[in-house]
């Protein structure tokens, strides 16, 4: 006898079989769902800090009224690697 298995829509010789199909699909849900939403709370991380770093450039210019901006690494960081 076969088993159908409506989450999967797939044939299966054992009601075993398709239990643990069925549990391996559902732990891989989730395991995609936790890897999307650690991704999206990181991403709003790093816009918060952007957005923060944006905030004191604005804060600075206001008070200073320009900003050197600088490319590449400091000295030191050449030799400490």
């Amino acid at each position: 006898m076969r088993y159908y298995s409506d989450v999967l829509n797939k044939l299966f010789n054992t009601i075993e079989e398709v239990n643990k199909a069925e549990q391996e699909h559902a732990e891989k849900i989730a395991a995609e769902k936790k890897k999307r939403d650690e991704r999206e709370r990181r991403e709003k991380e790093v816009d918060e800090a952007f957005t923060h770093a944006y905030e004191l450039r604005a804060a600075y210019l206001k008070d200073y009224g320009s900003y050197a901006y600088t490319y590449g690494l400091p000295f030191f960081e050449l030799f400490s690697k």
